[in-house]
């Protein structure tokens, strides 16, 4: 790049980034060099976890900054000395950067054990530009397959709430004679269970082993309940990875109406009887930590998990008679 002035032209070395957009394997490193023209400051950025990180001094004193997923090497507008090597560390992954000199940055994957690869950069502030150096942080490849030991959750159950009104039963009699039917509600009475755990694909899990039965929260009416509110009332289901169906609990009915009942209706000739039906419902949802655990490596990792349960808790149910168009 040529700046001109009045009196004297200015050369920038505007030179980009010697790599970008690589990998780097456990125990291997990529060394990366950029021009240093007008450069203000270098950023180091990890992404997935929190890290603690650990930066050494061309003085030989260290000063480590815990919880943060980014780091100044290098910022003209403070008064940090020249950083020769930082150590980003988690529980499952472990990263180097050593600057031999201004303008040469060495990117080491000592540890990656999260089963996941990692994206980082390292952003470059030029007074003129922004220069982004992108990596990731291979995952370290482990024999074995995982199994699902445990899910823990946090206190707090975020509820919410939905209540529809549907005509979705329809039966029609075009016959001379009058004829009797019926519908249990329980069809459409369901427990609607959902968990969430997306780093969960990142891991080799033994399909062949059958998940764990799991705590889910619900709602149970007692003598002391004053409010329809989630808890953890000891049911417990089957972890899947597909959406989960269960029987309605009577417990939660407010209106004492029981969720398996059948409702018969008589329906004239040439006529049709139809539903009519609300229904209340609870959305519960609960946030936690889901265990797995590598019998062959020992390894085991807690992944965040997000349950949600969607439980009715009252509705109302009857027949319509029409007469049906000739």
């Amino acid at each position: 790049m040529l700046l001109t002035g009045c009196n004297n032209d200015i050369f920038i070395d505007d030179t980009p980034p010697s790599s970008s957009d690589f990998e780097i394997a456990i125990g291997e490193g990529k060394e990366v060099t950029f021009a240093t023209d007008y450069l203000r400051s270098i950023q180091l950025q990890l992404d997935r976890f929190s890290y603690d990180w650990t930066t050494y001094n061309e003085y030989g004193y260290t000063q480590t900054y815990n919880d943060y997923t980014r780091l100044y090497l290098m910022d003209v507008s403070s008064s940090l000395p020249f950083i020769s090597r930082v150590e980003a560390v988690s529980n499952d992954l472990t990263v180097e950067f050593v600057q031999e000199k201004l303008g040469k940055i060495k990117i080491s994957s000592l540890k990656n054990i999260s089963g996941e690869n990692v994206s980082g950069r390292i952003k470059l502030e030029y007074s003129y530009k922004t220069e982004y150096v992108s990596f990731t942080i291979m995952r370290e490849e482990e024999e074995g397959h995982y199994i699902i030991t445990a899910l823990t959750y946090e206190p707090d159950i975020s509820n919410d709430f939905r209540t529809t009104t549907s005509n979705r039963i329809t039966i029609n009699n075009r016959g001379p004679n009058t004829i009797t039917q019926s519908y249990c509600v329980e069809n459409i009475c369901q427990i609607y269970v959902r968990f969430e755990t997306p780093s969960l694909r990142n891991f080799d899990i033994d399909t062949d082993s059958e998940f764990p039965l799991v705590e889910i929260p619900t709602y149970i009416q007692t003598a002391e309940t004053e409010m329809v509110t989630g808890k953890f009332n000891g049911e417990k289901v089957r972890y899947s990875e597909e959406l989960s169906y269960i029987k309605p609990l009577d417990s939660a009915s407010v209106n004492g109406l029981s969720f398996s009942a059948v409702y018969p209706v008589e329906i004239p000739p040439m006529s049709a009887a139809i539903s009519n039906m609300t229904i209340s419902r609870i959305i519960m949802t609960a946030k936690g930590s889901l265990r797995i655990s590598n019998p062959i490596s020992g390894r085991s990792h807690d992944l965040p998990t997000t349950v949600t349960v969607i439980q009715p808790f009252f509705y109302t149910f009857n027949w319509k008679i029409s007469p049906l168009d000739e």
